[in-house]
């Protein structure tokens, strides 16, 4: 702390301190018969937070890296069915223009960039209006 590497978070009984995975961190326990002004505990929970905090991050982050990491709610019928209609579209596009997976989703990138202005339906786009890319 001296040095300014960090900070020093001190707590008692009855206190939690959030300390982030893989950050580092040392535990100092103080004895409570070395320090009369420290209400008595038998054991520090430190340790049995970090064994169960760990595997529940793990887990966390294996969902986010799934395919469908930002799945909140099920799509409705309409939109399944959009979507369906949509990657047929595309399909046929790639084997009309024999294209690749890589030059398909480059030229889609494209395609976004050349339509932020386009307004089919009255709405526009967000991401459009600053012309950001996929």
């Amino acid at each position: 702390d001296k040095l300014g590497i960090g900070s020093l978070a001190p707590i008692g009984p009855g206190q939690v301190l959030l300390i982030f995975p893989f950050g580092s961190h040392g535990v100092w326990v103080p004895s409570p018969t070395l320090n009369e002004s420290l209400p008595k505990f038998q054991v520090s929970l430190i340790r049995a937070a970090e064994l169960f905090v760990t595997p529940a991050l793990k887990s966390i982050k294996q969902r986010l890296r799934g395919r469908r990491w930002n799945k909140i709610v099920e799509p409705t019928d309409d939109e399944v069915d959009q979507l369906n209609r949509f990657v047929t579209a595309q399909r046929s596009i790639r084997r009309e223009l024999n294209l690749s997976k890589r030059d398909w989703a480059w030229l889609v990138s494209c395609t976004w960039d050349a339509m932020a202005d386009d307004d089919f339906n009255g709405e526009v786009d967000e991401e459009s209006e600053g012309g950001d890319s996929i």
